[in-house]
């Protein structure tokens, strides 16, 4: 294995970046940067264009995009490869001016190409950055094997917007501002270390839940807009998210894996967002479930919480808000369930599960799948 982080972070921290040898933009071919460069202009790298930081055959590399005013500084739809599984790469988006305008919407991170990060690379928001109420940093499709952190002097509120997300065991994800997913994007998450400020779900987007515990350092998932829909898809694992916030109108849709062996959810901290507790905003949000059984989704009492016929009703200082609940025992192409909603408290885990009285219990289940069995050898034997 070649040299580690610490020693191309030390190095670059010591030597003056090199003024870029990089191609001039845009670029549209392959390009490796071996040792130091920047860029401090607006640079596009078009879709053929490959942007290769290290490389296990030349050595480590670094690169910095740098920029002072709050204008477009990388975009493209090319490929950018940030080190290796046995080579580090360094990609810096630095911020050099202490005093960016606020609420600017302009994007100064727009490529909707692919960026992969190697298990030895990094990708690192660097020194100061604009703060807005946005996801004026957008990527297409970022696949992480190593680290996305940010090391900003100065506070930013700026969102970081990805689209398509592949989060693999092993890697992590440290930064200070909010994550936020984006039109229709797809996010795997295999496991790893993700310490943000949110994760802010907008538009329509897919999570799968692929590795155990994964987002259970995760401060808190957002359904961020009126008229948000997120799919959250998770294996045969337990998860626990610390806080769900929804939107005026959102829609959050919950498959669980179909063994339905240890799948399950906690939720620790149901809560409405922004205007919700307004009494004239209390209807319109919904949580669909689907390979649903009873003892699999669980809440926490931190606000007050109850079932109102199809729905639940969370109360906080007095006001509500409700979100209308269906469940299929498979897919909801399949019969809604149509019991009785109840919370069951259950001593074990100390939560109270959402159940629901139509779901077979286990040895119902068994003696229909059994005479299903019975059936279709009669079948086969006629």
């Amino acid at each position: 294995m070649k040299n580690i982080f610490t020693n191309i972070t030390a190095y670059l921290l010591a030597t003056p970046l090199a003024i870029a040898a990089i191609p001039t933009s845009p670029l549209e071919s392959e390009y490796t940067v071996v040792g130091t460069e920047s860029v401090n202009t607006p640079y596009v790298i078009n879709a053929s264009g490959v942007l290769n930081i290290g490389s296990d055959t030349q050595g480590e590399g670094a690169m910095a995009f740098e920029y002072s005013s709050h204008s477009k500084v990388l975009s493209g739809s090319g490929t950018i490869n940030i080190g290796t599984e046995e080579t580090a790469g360094v990609l810096y988006f630095r911020g050099t001016n202490s005093a960016f305008p606020t609420e600017n919407y302009a994007n100064i991170l727009e490529f909707s190409g692919v960026m992969n990060i190697g298990a030895l690379g990094k990708f690192v928001i660097d020194q100061y950055m604009p703060s807005t109420y946005s996801n004026i940093v957008r990527i297409g499709t970022m696949n992480l094997r190593g680290s996305l952190e940010s090391n900003l002097i100065k506070t930013s509120n700026t969102y970081f917007g990805i689209k398509n997300l592949n989060a693999y065991a092993g890697s992590s994800i440290t930064i200070k501002q909010h994550l936020c997913s984006y039109g229709n994007g797809v996010w795997n998450i295999y496991g790893g270390s993700y310490i943000m400020g949110k994760l802010r779900a907008r538009e329509t987007s897919t999570i799968n839940l692929i590795g155990e515990g994964a987002f259970a350092d995760l401060s808190e998932i957002s359904l961020d807009g009126a008229a948000t829909t997120l799919n959250m898809n998770l294996s045969d694992d337990a998860f626990v998210f610390n806080t769900l916030s929804f939107a005026y109108t959102s829609t959050l849709n919950i498959k669980f894996s179909a063994t339905k062996n240890n799948s399950s959810l906690i939720i620790k901290n149901l809560i409405g967002k922004d205007g919700n507790f307004d009494p004239a905003k209390r209807y319109g949000n919904s949580i669909v479930l689907e390979n649903f059984a009873n003892d699999t989704i669980f809440f926490d009492e931190t606000y007050d919480l109850r079932v109102v016929n199809d729905s639940l009703e969370v109360t906080k200082n007095s006001a509500s808000f409700l979100i209308s609940l269906k469940a299929f025992l498979g897919t909801k192409d399949g019969e809604e369930l149509k019991g009785d909603w109840s919370l069951v408290f259950n001593e074990d885990l100390g939560y109270w599960a959402l159940n629901n009285s139509a779901v077979p219990e286990p040895a119902t289940i068994a003696a229909v799948l059994g005479a299903l069995a019975l059936g279709l050898a009669i079948r086969r034997r006629k």
